[in-house]
């Protein structure tokens, strides 16, 4: 009997679909109608959803039918169940295989083992138990015929089975094949035909009843000889391998012909039927069984499983994911069919099936979010490892809306909890390629990522979120290396660049590099100039100059040494900063000293740069010389510079010439020798030194004699002395008479003082000792006899303060904290806190408060409590030490109860002097005093005004009248301040408006000086209520306004002197109040010199010439320097602003100019009445740059500029910046542009317009030449450069202001467009590849930053959406062109980079519509990864797919009807078309019913071919 094919053939499948119904169903009940009904054994391997009996998989998962029911369904199911227990017991316990029939893998032919297979299936018995335990082993190679003998028909003995209930229901007759039967394809088994009625066996005939049947046919002569005789003849020629090629070919021809699959596609996705509950369960549990195959469960789906029923179906039976997929897949394409059913077509089918995928996804989100709520509870981890698998599936099999997907993960990322956040990263991380692949996404992603890092680096308990911010670390170091062009975001980068580049791991697999890359790419994309991208030269300033008013800290040596590579360029710098006449104070010659010093142990030659810095000309521009001196000779008193190198470099530049190379005004260079200090150097130098001074006759012996003289001086000084421990007044600026000379000396003769006087307070103090050098050492031990008294201490810290040597001065502190005198203990205390800043630059500032502190502590245990002097003073220093705040609360406290306990010894004195008086009511005063000192605490408001008011009443008595009255009084208020200080300030505040306003007065600094000196009221107190008055009294005297506005600036930048009242501790005290005003209140300090100004200008010719002298002194010069250094804007606001506007007087402008001008000259002295904003811009550096920047605003915002001038006339002011502009960039400076920022509106309008205007003449002047004569130019490109400079410092400026945007916009970004088209048109002209070279390599970058220069200008509003839009699409088509031509060419500096982040900063801010249609004018945008990065353009699944047709009718007939046609004709002929893949009903198993068609994706799209079994 012969077979037909396996594949196709509808006969076969039948078969086989009999065979497994028989063996996979359920056995039937013994009822006779089971037995009698052909139709019901034919579908007995159905599943009946419409059935209520139970099968074995609900048996097996213990689940029971329902009662009730008729009797014959109750039968059948018990019956039913008992033969599913029975057959479950006889298998479970020797986990024996299913009897289900094998069925080979879809698309693959049947082998003959398969059939053998197949057929053994059904005869196997338990007792092959053990036989079947053993592992599958791979097929073999199929058994040739007759070599071998068949195999063995011995069975195996039976092995003992379980017993149980054994199934006596009759069962249908299945002919069985024989095992001896062998299998030969394709005509089925050898000698084996069941009777069927059909078969030539079974017809009798004549010859069959005579000679018998044999199935042998007729063979002629031919066929029972051999075929060599007819056969070798045609192949023994040379022609004959190509005969039996063409044979064979047209055996597999023939073959190819008719074995084609040629009928249509019968696919239809599993249909749905209406269950009752029930059955759905029952359907969904066979489901989550993986024993029962799909194709069983395909013929019908239960309706009413959908979207989340669905999901949590599959999660709450832990379906398995393949599984859960397929579903899904079954009811999404009856879904989608269902809209074409419906009628809609077009537009609107799709438009459902788009809004069907949307709720969809929209489902697996929700269940998502409420399994990740449900964080801790029970079987929670099973719950969410299976949601984050199936959705990773149905995102892989594009199921889902991968846009909307991808937007919720980053949303849930950017709304989620700190406690939830390591989950959704981990759910982020699976779709890491997916996010990256687009730049919507990607820069959504990190800019998340990042904001997470920050937030977790600056929490609180971020020690705890340890292991969090290492994930987070890794994320960004991976997306760092991986996709650096997704932190290409100025604005996002500008937040958190310092977080990364502190917080994060650098090393091999994250270099340095790739930040700065970033950082690069970044800072392109940005208009002005940030803080790194300025020179080191700048930068190194900027922190120095923060150094000058606060505490020096070795950190800034190490932070300073890392800014640029050239040492000797930074030593140059330091130099400058430290000598330099635009930096006031002391302290800047220490922090240069030490930090040269730091670098030299770090590997730089100091003395070869000093030498260097000398020979330059920058040395004689801007220096202070005297500073400059001084800086050397501390060098060289460390041994870090070396003088004999000095004098070998001076000679070897020919000695010295002239007298006036040793003059105080000559060359720094020479005039050095006579500066050097002599104490370390060997006698042979010296006398080296001497010769070459008398050589240029410098007067050696005048300046030895004056040093004598000096010391002589100072030495009677000390003698004069009177020996009383309580000195009050200081004598030195009275009595002493050689201060003059003193000053005068030169540098070597001031340190020869400063070393005498060391050497003369350790003989006093230790004179068996030798110097302290060492600032670690512990501090001497105090003697029995105290060998230095407080007022010696004040005359030495005098001359020493005269001499500016600080150095000596910190020795001089260090040996006299050894005294046992608690005055000299505070005394110290003060001097560390009036040069803070010098002692911390020297580095001696820490040790030696370490050291006051300890002696503070020692004077506690003698006396159970430190001295009130000594907390007084150690408090005040401890509020300039940041880390010593603990401390600081300790010494409040302990300086409070010091109060409360001397509170009667401070008053009593003054008691006893007021009894002393004539009048009877001095009685009654003092009374309430002493009833109120033995109280001892704090008083009401009644009596503090009672006394308050006696207290300030004698004090307008005693003032101008009895200085010693007056002191009295002010230290009675002192102490009743202590008692209630807010009710006193409040009463001391009205009385100084009072006694501002009373005409006949002394001046304000005799009344409020003392106060200030003993504590009683606070210069910013001081300074409020008076500014506060005169705003509140505007009907206050002109005369009595200006007194009052001049008396405060004098009592701010003026020395006092009131030796009469105030000690020298306390004036000294008062000089620390002084100093620090203009740094802790630089408001209140710039309102006070505005009204002094203001009220100056107004009264000039009533005004005394000493008064209006103070602006012009040497201490307002220095008080305006250090405001403008620490206010920055400050001063600008609050002075230049008021005065330079139209309401203020023209006096007061030109005073204010004055005081300008002299910040911008060298010296304070040099006449500067005429200085422009262009000199300002030529004579510009980075040190004299705050000045400069303040001269050229006060000179925009005076109302000079707005005047009228006629029409198309610039103002006189704007030419002049013009020129100036102009000739800095001739120059090659780069300061001026530190300057642009700090115009007025106007004038940076006026910059900006002029520079638009000149760079769209250069581009539209390039191409009406075709690029050839303008691009040879180097000057154009240099102008146009400098140009760009200016642009980039004028337009984020005024559009930040919100000024003239929609203006600008409109005139200027649409001829940039048409710039950026004229570029994009460039690639396809015919110039030489030498020309379109130079215009890509040097001016398309130009035309780049012009346009990222622009893009401020651009609205977020229609308009702007559209400019940007179009010049997006010019950019992408530029970029395309640049890549494309790099390629072919080779061509390096190409700006690649440059335009395509151009590209992503405009199109971040794109709208999605207009992103859109954009992407819509380049072909394949989709497939372009680089275009789809870009334009975020979600690529269909199936994009890649295409599908070849013929081409024409004539080319597909004539193929049709010729078997002979090549490959190359067949290719000829066929067109490529994209293929859509419909990805719901990609199906494994679609349905019950095979065909030789079925699948979803059609097998005639592939040339199948039936397979022949």
């Amino acid at each position: 009997m012969t077979t037909k094919p396996l594949v196709g053939s509808q006969a076969q499948r039948q078969s086989q679909r009999s065979l497994n119904s028989n063996i996979t169903s359920r056995p039937s009940p013994q009822r006779s109608l089971s037995s009698t009904s052909p139709t019901r054994r034919h579908n007995e391997a159905l599943i009946d959803l419409t059935l209520d009996v139970p099968d074995s998989t609900s048996a097996r998962y213990g689940q029971t039918s329902r009662a009730g029911g008729s009797r014959l369904k109750q039968e059948i199911s018990n019956e039913s169940r008992s033969s599913v227990q029975a057959d479950a017991s006889s298998l479970v316990p020797s986990n024996s295989t299913s009897n289900r029939q094998f069925l080979p893998p879809r698309g693959r032919p049947q082998l003959h083992s398969d059939v053998l297979r197949m057929r053994a299936s059904k005869s196997i018995l338990p007792s092959d138990q053990n036989h079947s335990q053993t592992p599958a082993k791979p097929f073999a190679f199929p058994v040739r015929p007759g070599k071998h003998p068949p195999p063995s028909l011995d069975r195996p003995s039976p092995s003992i089975a379980p017993t149980g209930k054994r199934d006596a229901r009759p069962k249908p007759f299945v002919l069985e094949v024989p095992l001896a039967a062998p299998s030969y394809s394709p005509n089925g088994h050898a000698d084996f035909f069941p009777w069927n009625g059909n078969h030539a066996e079974d017809q009798f005939s004549e010859p069959v009843i005579r000679q018998g049947f044999f199935d042998k046919s007729q063979m002629s002569q031919n066929e029972t000889g051999s075929a060599k005789a007819s056969i070798y003849p045609s192949l023994k020629h040379k022609s004959g391998l190509q005969t039996l090629s063409s044979l064979f070919t047209s055996v597999l021809a023939q073959r190819r012909a008719h074995g084609n699959i040629t009928a249509d596609s019968t696919f239809k996705p599993p249909p749905r039927v209406t269950v009752t509950d029930t059955k759905r369960e029952i359907w969904l549990k066979d489901l989550a069984n993986p024993t029962i195959s799909l194709r069983r469960l395909s013929r019908s789906i239960p309706h009413g499983i959908r979207g989340k029923v669905l999901l949590e179906h599959a999660l709450n039976k832990n379906i398995p994911i393949e599984r859960a997929v397929w579903l899904a897949k079954c009811v999404g394409a009856n879904e989608l069919r269902s809209f074409k059913r419906k009628g809609a077509g077009g537009a609107f089918a799709m438009g459902g099936e788009a809004k069907w995928v949307r709720d969809f996804t929209v489902s697996v989100e929700q269940v998502l979010e409420n399994i990740i709520g449900s964080c801790g509870e029970k079987d929670f981890r099973r719950k969410i490892y299976y949601a984050i698998r199936l959705a990773a599936h149905f995102h892989a099999e594009c199921l889902l809306d991968r846009e909307h997907y991808i937007d919720w993960i980053l949303s849930s990322l950017e709304t989620t909890s700190q406690a939830k956040l390591p989950m959704w990263l981990l759910i982020a991380q699976m779709y890491w390629e997916d996010i990256l692949k687009y730049r919507r996404f990607g820069r959504r992603f990190t800019t998340v990522l990042l904001n997470r890092f920050s937030e977790t680096i600056k929490h609180p308990d971020a020690d705890i979120l340890g292991p969090l911010i290492g994930r987070l670390r890794i994320l960004l170091t991976k997306l760092m290396t991986s996709n650096p062009d997704n932190f290409v975001s100025p604005e996002i980068w500008s937040k958190h660049r310092e977080v990364l580049q502190a917080y994060l791991s650098y090393s091999d697999e994250l270099p340095m590099s790739v930040w700065d890359e970033i950082n690069r790419r970044n800072m392109r994309l940005t208009t002005l100039a940030p803080e790194a991208q300025h020179p080191p030269q700048q930068r190194l300033f900027n922190i120095l100059d923060k150094s000058l008013f606060t505490l020096f800290t070795p950190d800034i040596i190490d932070i300073c040494w890392q800014l640029d590579d050239d040492k000797t360029a930074l030593v140059h710098a330091i130099l400058d900063w430290s000598t330099s006449c635009y930096r006031p104070g002391h302290a800047k010659v220490f922090i240069g000293a030490r930090i040269i010093r730091a670098w030299r142990r770090l590997g730089a030659d100091t003395t070869a740069a000093t030498l260097s810095f000398l020979d330059s000309s920058a040395c004689e521009i801007g220096r202070n010389k005297a500073s400059f001196y001084h800086l050397v000779s501390e060098l060289a008193r460390s041994n870090d510079f070396c003088i004999p190198t000095y004098l070998q470099w001076l000679i070897s530049r020919g000695g010295i010439h002239d007298h006036s190379d040793l003059a105080p005004g000559g060359p720094c260079g020479t005039r050095l020798l006579a500066e050097l200090p002599i104490q370390n150097l060997s006698e042979e130098m010296v006398g080296l030194r001497r010769s070459l001074l008398y050589r240029a006759e410098y007067p050696i012996d005048t300046e030895d004699r004056k040093v004598a003289a000096s010391i002589s001086n100072i030495s009677d000084a000390f003698r004069m002395m009177p020996t009383a421990a309580e000195r009050r007044f200081s004598q030195v600026n009275q009595d002493f008479k050689g201060l003059d000379d003193i000053q005068s000396l030169n540098r070597t003769s001031k340190s020869h003082i400063g070393s005498w006087l060391l050497r003369e307070v350790e003989l006093q103090m230790l004179p068996s000792s030798k110097p302290l050098n060492q600032w670690g050492n512990p501090s001497p031990a105090a003697h029995d006899t105290c060998g230095l008294t407080a007022a010696a201490f004040g005359m030495v810290r005098d001359f020493l303060e005269f001499v500016d040597d600080f150095t000596m001065l910190a020795e001089v502190i260090k040996i006299s904290t050894a005294s046992a005198d608690p005055q000299t203990i505070s005394s110290c205390a003060d001097t560390l806190n009036m040069h803070a800043e010098v002692f911390a630059g020297i580095g001696a500032i820490k040790d030696l408060f370490d050291v006051l502190v300890n002696r503070a502590r020692s004077f506690a245990d003698d006396r159970d409590i430190m001295p009130r002097v000594i907390l007084g003073s150690l408090l005040d220093l401890s509020f300039r030490m940041p880390e010593h705040q603990l401390l600081t609360a300790q010494l409040a406290r302990q300086l409070a109860l010091s109060d409360r306990k001397c509170v009667a010894d401070a008053c009593s004195p003054v008691s006893d002097h007021m009894a002393g008086g004539s009048q009877s009511n001095e009685a009654e005063f003092v009374d309430e005093i002493e009833k109120l000192l033995a109280n001892g605490t704090s008083i009401d408001r009644g009596t503090m005004d009672r006394l308050f008011q006696r207290v300030t009443h004698h004090l307008s008595i005693s003032l101008d009248k009895s200085p010693e009255q007056q002191r009295k009084c002010v230290s009675l208020l002192t102490t009743l301040r202590g008692f209630n200080p807010q009710s006193f300030d409040l009463l001391m505040a009205s009385w100084l408006s009072y006694i501002q306003k009373s005409e006949h007065r002394p001046s304000m600094v005799k009344i409020w000086g003392p106060m200030i000196g003993l504590g009683c009221l606070s210069m910013k107190d001081l300074v409020n209520a008076s500014l506060k008055s005169e705003k509140d009294d505007p009907n206050s005297t002109q005369n009595v306004s200006t007194i009052v506005s001049m008396e405060l600036l004098a009592l701010i930048a003026t020395p006092l002197s009131l030796p009469e009242i105030l000690t020298s501790d306390e004036a000294y005290r008062f000089r620390i109040v002084q100093s620090r005003m203009p740094i802790d209140n630089p408001e209140l300090t710039l309102a006070v010199i505005r009204s002094a100004i203001e009220a100056c200008s107004a009264a000039a010719h009533d005004m005394h010439f000493n008064t209006l002298n103070i602006l012009g002194s040497s201490a307002m010069h220095d008080l305006l320097q250090t405001l403008v250094l620490v206010g920055g804007d400050m001063i600008g606001k609050i002075i230049v602003h008021p005065l330079s506007s139209g309401t203020a007087s023209q006096e007061a402008s030109k005073s204010l100019s004055a005081s300008i001008n002299k910040l911008l000259v060298p010296t304070y002295q040099i006449d500067a009445s005429n200085i422009s904003v262009g000199d300002a811009l030529r004579s510009a550096n980075y040190l004299n740059l705050p000045f400069c920047q303040l001269k050229v605003a006060s000179t925009f915002r005076s109302g000079k500029v707005s005047q009228a001038t006629p029409r198309n006339m610039v103002p006189p002011p704007l030419d002049d910046l013009d020129r100036a502009v102009e000739s800095a960039i001739m120059a090659g400076g780069t300061t001026w542009a530190c300057i642009v920022p700090s115009l007025d509106l106007t004038a940076v309008n006026h910059l900006r317009r002029g520079a638009e205007n000149q760079l769209l003449r250069l581009f539209h002047a390039a191409k009406a030449s075709g690029y050839y004569d303008i691009l040879e130019e180097e000057h154009q490109l240099s102008k146009a450069e400098s140009l760009m400079a200016i642009l980039d410092l004028t337009i984020d400026k005024i559009y930040t202001e919100k000024a003239n945007t929609s203006h600008s916009s409109q005139s200027c970004f649409p001829e940039i467009v048409t710039l950026l088209n004229n570029a994009s048109q460039c690639f396809a002209s015919a110039q030489p590849n030498s020309c379109k070279i130079t215009y890509l390599t040097k001016w398309l970058p130009l035309l780049l930053s012009f346009a990222t220069s622009q893009t401020v200008a651009l609205e977020p509003s229609k308009v702007g959406h559209e400019h940007r839009g179009r010049a997006i699409l010019f950019l992408t088509a530029i970029f395309l062109d640049l890549y494309r031509f790099k390629a072919n060419t080779k061509t390096q500096h190409l700006p690649l980079q440059q335009c395509f982040d151009l590209i992503l900063n405009m199109v971040d801010v794109l709208p999605d519509d207009i992103r859109q249609q954009c992407s819509r004018n380049f072909r394949d945008t989709a497939s372009n990864p680089i275009t789809s990065y870009i334009y975020s353009i979600v690529a269909p699944p199936s994009d890649w797919l295409h599908i070849y047709q013929s081409g024409s009718k004539s080319t597909t007939a004539g193929r049709n009807s010729s078997n002979t046609n090549t490959d190359h004709t067949k290719e000829s002929c066929r067109q490529s078309f994209p293929f859509t893949m419909k990805r719901w009903e990609m199906l494994g198993e679609p349905s019950a019913n095979m065909g030789e068609n079925d699948t979803s994706l059609s097998l005639t799209l592939f040339a199948s071919r039936k397979g022949v079994n």
